[in-house]
């Protein structure tokens, strides 16, 4: 389809200059404004660098004349954030925020390379990837088209307005899933344990990405090194701050409830119905069965599934049962290209889901169908979508591989040889 590829072709650069307004776009808006959530992050680094400790009354205390918590809010953070938070803490808050901002946008440009580059190698490292006549015309294009293609998606997409709004986690943690996939694609160990370090920044969605690598050898030695990884990270902190002030404050994080009007996912779904919501830590263990179930009988199968599709299906499950918000849903971005190289049916579906979600707050509301609930709608047909493709339809046709360039060279030897037997 020569006319597919020229329209792909021209409509790369378009959308990405479109994401790159959006992206100038934000940083006008948040340029004078730093977010609650990075002056927290900043407060933590100061704490860290002059020797204090976060995890105390004092911290709840400044931050809250500070405007930046409300009273009795501790930093609920673990310590491997310690390298981020004081290298920022080094700067004024203004001009650490400007610098936080360029960095979460240079994370999301490099995520997408990471996909990209992911996509070229996942033919041999994934069952579910098929001959199809979409993955064929994608791979004919160039490195930079497909990079422009996935970034202008990714950056116009309301989940990127959010997390660099807000300025959490998100942004580390899709660029940790990226790389995690591109060393999984590529068997880089030392890409995949940097991957885990990462995802570990956040461990709501870090430990349920993590799960899905579990039953593969690659997967075992990457959360093993991203553990060290993670580990060094949190050296610092944990050679001067009292173990109990840490596991305290994250087993207060653990336990915060859900907020059903902004969340997405399963309690998102349940809670439009009437349902009584279970709290987050209810779904995310419910997500963690999910993911594991999913591994467990994808080695059942005639074709075991592999590690790239356990942690396409870990992606999926999280964003469909984890009570999550509009930022984490950057994690979409991992599933695009994959998508492409489903059977045709699902493949496509999956393909509709992510644009549904892809600017799910802008779609017209009608009652109590609005932007969170959209993108629940969207993240169910997602997993349903890999469910399908996984357990419930045909196996893709194996990718062809051109036979070896030696094959032609070891006809000939072999005729010359008989012919000379023959002499």
């Amino acid at each position: 389809m020569p006319a597919a590829k020229s329209l792909l072709t021209c409509l790369a650069p378009a959308a990405f200059l479109a994401g790159m307004a959006h992206l100038a776009w934000l940083a006008g808006a948040h340029w004078t404004a730093p977010a609650d959530a990075f002056r927290l992050l900043w407060l933590a680094g100061d704490f860290w660098t002059s020797g204090g400790n976060p995890y105390t009354d004092e911290f709840s205390a400044v931050a809250a004349a500070q405007g930046v918590a409300p009273e009795n809010a501790l930093w609920m953070a673990g310590p491997n954030w310690f390298p981020l938070a004081a290298l920022f803490s080094l700067f004024d808050p203004l001009a650490a925020s400007r610098g936080w901002f360029f960095f979460q946008a240079a994370l999301l440009l490099g995520a997408s390379a990471l996909n990209v580059a992911a996509f070229r190698n996942m033919a041999a490292q994934s069952t579910l990837f098929g001959d199809t006549e979409l993955a064929a015309r994608l791979k004919e294009l160039s490195f930079l088209t497909l990079f422009l293609l996935h970034a202008g998606f990714i950056l116009t997409a309301g989940a990127t307005g959010s997390a660099l709004a807000f300025s959490g986690a998100s942004a580390p943690v899709y660029f940790g899933a990226s790389l995690l996939l591109y060393g999984a694609a590529a068997k880089h160990d030392l890409a995949g344990a940097g991957g885990v370090a990462l995802l570990l920044l956040k461990p709501s969605i870090g430990l349920l990405l993590i799960a899905a690598l579990g039953l593969s050898a690659y997967g075992r030695r990457a959360v093993v090194l991203g553990g060290i990884f993670s580990f060094l990270m949190a050296v610092p902190v944990l050679a001067v701050t009292p173990g109990v002030d840490i596991a305290a404050a994250l087993v207060s994080a653990g336990g915060e409830p859900t907020n059903a009007a902004t969340a997405t996912g399963l309690s998102r779904l349940l809670a439009a119905i009437g349902a009584p919501d279970l709290g987050a830590v209810f779904y995310v263990l419910l997500a963690l069965a999910a993911v594991c179930a999913a591994g467990l009988a994808g080695r059942k199968r005639t074709r075991a599934l592999k590690p790239v599709d356990n942690l396409m299906i870990a992606i999926a499950a999280t964003l469909a049962l984890a009570p999550l918000g509009a930022p984490d849903f950057l994690l979409m971005g991992l599933l695009l290209l994959y998508a492409a190289a489903l059977r045709p049916p699902l493949g496509a579906g999956l393909i509709a889901a992510a644009f549904l979600v892809w600017r799910a707050g802008d779609l017209p509301g009608f009652g109590f169908l609005e932007g969170s609930l959209y993108a629940s709608l969207g993240a169910a047909a997602m997993v349903s979508a890999l469910a399908g493709a996984a357990f419930f339809s045909p196996q893709p046709a194996p990718v062809r591989r051109p036979p070896p360039n030696f094959g032609d060279n070891v006809v000939l030897w072999s005729s010359f040889m008989k012919k000379r037997r023959n002499a």
